[in-house]
């Protein structure tokens, strides 16, 4: 009985190990086996805080999660562009590379340089509009994937900020409001995301999308305050064993 369940497993291994195969040919790289999963967390750039660190990846070393999409907002001037400047300073570190699309065109040199950034070894993207910086970035992101050298390495993005983006129709507008390219903004930031999440796992970039409150207006009651819902959001929860160890009092 056990020789006959044995060579059953063998055949059903050869039967899976067929199937992954196949689904390779038809797409390469688009299948594997659940131990090596897609959506895995392979590597975390420190934030420069231990505190931090350990919100974001719910364990005692950690920090924000390369293949993923973060929005990052608040009201200004709380540091949401410093925090970043951090984590590109610990991305060059551990030999990686970092890239700011500095939308604003405010971004501060004395301060990337208080926080450590090698300005040298950083690349900055004056791009404006959605379908701009997503294109240049999908570029990049293949030539990274590509490059022998950067593999294994993070790879951290910034984007400053979304409130600041415009898109190439509303480039092309003339100044008076039109609520048709207000939404457009909304359907390409969609898209784009949707299209850059793949290449951001292969390179193991982590994409941080600032952004800022906005006031609704005619909000009698309740908060006045809104974000632009243009972004996906990444709950993060702190599990009851870290929340002890190191909140509690």
């Amino acid at each position: 009985m056990a020789k006959k369940k044995k060579a059953d497993d063998s055949a059903l291994d050869g039967v899976f190990a067929k199937l992954i195969s196949e689904q390779n040919r038809a797409v390469p790289g688009s299948a594997t086996t659940g131990t090596e999963m897609f959506s895995t967390v392979r590597m975390w750039i420190p934030t420069s805080s231990v505190i931090m660190d350990t919100i974001l990846s719910n364990k005692e070393t950690g920090g924000w999660p390369v293949g993923r999409t973060i929005e990052l907002y608040g009201e200004e001037s709380i540091g949401k562009s410093t925090l970043t400047f951090a984590a590109m300073a610990q991305t060059q570190q551990m030999g990686g590379l970092a890239i700011y699309y500095d939308v604003e065109q405010a971004g501060s040199q004395e301060m990337m340089k208080a926080n450590g950034v090698d300005l040298s070894r950083l690349i900055i993207s004056n791009c404006t509009s959605v379908e701009e910086i997503f294109s240049t970035l999908e570029t990049t992101l293949t030539t990274i994937i590509n490059t022998k050298e950067l593999r294994g390495k993070p790879i951290f993005v910034c984007m400053d900020s979304l409130a600041q983006m415009s898109t190439d129709a509303e480039i092309d507008s003339d100044y008076e409001h039109n609520m048709n390219i207000d939404l457009k903004k909304a359907k390409q930031m969609g898209k784009c995301l949707r299209k850059i999440t793949p290449f951001l796992n292969k390179a193991n970039a982590c994409l941080i999308i600032i952004n800022q409150l906005r006031d609704k207006p005619g909000v009698t009651y309740g908060d006045p305050t809104c974000v632009d819902p243009y972004t996906t959001k990444v709950n993060l929860k702190v599990s009851d064993e870290i929340y002890e160890k190191y909140f509690q009092e």
